[in-house]
């Protein structure tokens, strides 16, 4: 069982904070006179002073006996120290200190922290080890003049379901598949930063989610956080599975598929990695990321020249190229069984935009061309999809 150590709990806490660590003291060398600071020769009054302001404590018990300790000390920007994480050498190899680890993540979930960081003895690989078995990466070293040992410094993320500040709320909404962020107000620097990349960790989290922006209160247009938006934070997002985004916006042009002729910068950015469309509200935004266009075409191709089409269309890669479009989910060229002059292609995209988007590319210009000097007559029916599987 773990629990919150109360004040009375203190003597006994410290007594397995010491015994613990001595064995590790023991192995590395470590006196009152090299490393005073170590655990193993900790004061009364220095666990008592940690108690008081208000650092969180816990221990890990076997009925009444503390087995094990540990403490997480508030830092800046989110982040909690893990301290003093100790198992009593009798109760070892049970679990206790993954368990205590688990707990102290949770525990810094619910206070909304975002990452837990610690700091060992380098030297220790198997304890190094144990704590990259237990999810934290190593980040770095550092070498202090009063320590005879180089400290490693370690860290874990802790994986949050919202994001909520004076400037911006993120969170997933399950019912939707939707990641929805919305500005409050304008922000900038780590006020921007840090919620866009909570967003990006909750695209990768649920697989085949989409992004809507709220931006109706405020959006980025320092020239700093755009230039990072654009060279960091979008390669991230498109690290994702997610394949559409959209803006909600105030200003929205009265066009059919509700994007603007002239976009702005940042949906011009978006559009290299996502189809991108563009809304007055969220059930809007929401529709038009589930609008799909299947398109459906017949080219009757000069006799016996089926063939000679299909190389040209091979050799232009228009089918490939087509796929690696942002928008598109489908497309392929195929022969019909009732006809041995036309091919058929079936192609289908996020929204209608995104086939606007396609038909000014350069691979589709190719196949205009070859069109023209291949293809006598051209049947094309259009279907919209309000969901695709």
């Amino acid at each position: 069982m773990i629990r919150p150590v109360e004040e009375k709990d203190l003597m006994e806490c410290l007594a397995v904070i010491k015994d613990s660590s001595m064995t590790v003291a023991d192995e590395f060398g470590l006196t009152t006179d090299n490393c005073p600071t170590n655990g193993a020769f900790m004061p009364y009054e220095r666990l008592e002073n940690d108690y008081k302001k208000g650092n969180k404590m816990f221990a890990i018990c076997e009925g009444d006996k503390i087995a094990g300790f540990a403490q997480l000390e508030a830092k800046d920007n989110g982040s909690y120290e893990l301290a003093k994480l100790t198992v009593l050498p009798a109760y070892r190899h049970k679990g206790y200190g993954k368990q205590l680890v688990e707990f102290c993540y949770d525990v810094v979930k619910t206070l909304k922290g975002n990452k837990i960081v610690i700091g060992i003895i380098e030297e220790n690989t198997r304890l190094k080890n144990w704590y990259i078995q237990n999810g934290f990466v190593h980040t770095g070293t550092k070498l202090f003049p009063h320590l005879p040992f180089t400290v490693g410094f370690m860290e874990i993320a802790v994986a949050q379901e919202e994001f909520d500040s004076e400037y911006c709320n993120v969170k997933y909404i399950p019912e939707d598949h939707v990641v929805l962020l919305r500005w409050k107000k304008y922000c900038h620097l780590e006020d921007y930063r840090r919620p866009t990349m909570f967003a990006a960790s909750l695209l990768a989290k649920y697989e085949g989610s989409n992004f809507i922006v709220d931006a109706r209160n405020g959006f980025v247009d320092d020239k700093e956080d755009a230039e990072w938006g654009a060279s960091y934070l979008l390669p991230e997002i498109a690290k994702t599975p997610c394949r559409f985004v959209s803006f909600i916006m105030n200003d929205i042009a009265e066009t059919g598929d509700g994007m603007d002729e002239e976009m702005d910068m940042w949906t011009v950015s978006f559009c290299k990695y996502f189809a991108v469309t563009k809304a007055e509200n969220y059930g809007a935004a929401l529709l038009s990321i589930r609008k799909y266009v299947l398109v459906n075409a017949r080219y009757t191709i000069q006799a016996g020249k089926r063939e000679e089409f299909y190389r040209k269309l091979q050799e232009e890669e228009i089918a490939t190229a087509s796929r690696q479009e942002p928008g598109n989910i489908k497309y392929d060229f195929y022969y019909p069984l009732d006809s041995s002059d036309d091919i058929c292609l079936m192609e289908m995209w996020t929204n209608q935009h995104e086939l606007k988007r396609h038909a000014a590319t350069a691979h589709y210009d190719a196949l205009s061309r070859l069109k023209e000097i291949y293809v006598k007559k051209i049947k094309i029916s259009k279907y919209g999809i309000e969901e695709y599987v």
